[in-house]
């Protein structure tokens, strides 16, 4: 198995990478056109975010997205989430998420963070705590979907 893990690429459009997101939010993708992408793509500043994918045989088969919150607190510092962590269900349990978190939390560290974040669903607490992460003292998160 030869997966390549980088960072996202403008021609990952074409292997796959927007309808990898199927498997994270299971709704149907709305139509973005290579423009759109690359429009989106052009506007990350690579210095402040990494969309990391797992590549094997010219398919995207796994992504996740890290990025970085400067706080006022804490005597200004800064803070990393990690989202849309999405494995392909026919290479789950591989690995793959796991390496993907792992690049993504490397990636962080030099930026000095002093932690890192995320949410997920209440099943997939026993995948983020084998890599080190712990539930905070608040259980609860709260979003406002639009």
């Amino acid at each position: 198995m030869n997966i390549q893990y980088r960072s996202l690429e403008l021609t990952d459009y074409n292997k796959g990478f927007l309808q990898i997101f199927f498997y994270l939010t299971n709704t149907p993708l709305q139509d973005v056109s290579f423009e759109q992408f690359g429009k989106i793509f052009y506007s990350l500043d690579a210095s402040q975010t990494m969309i990391m994918v797992a590549e094997m045989d010219y398919q995207i088969v796994g992504t996740g997205k890290c990025f970085l919150e400067v706080k006022f607190s804490r005597g200004i510092c800064t803070c990393a989430h990690i989202e849309d962590i999405v494995i392909h269900p026919l290479y789950q349990k591989m690995g793959i998420g796991r390496t993907i978190v792992e690049k993504l939390i490397a990636w962080s560290i030099p930026h000095k963070v002093y932690k890192i974040i995320l949410d997920c669903e209440p099943e997939k607490e026993a995948f983020y705590q084998k890599i080190g992460f712990t539930k905070g003292k608040s259980s609860s998160c709260m979003s406002l979907y639009f």
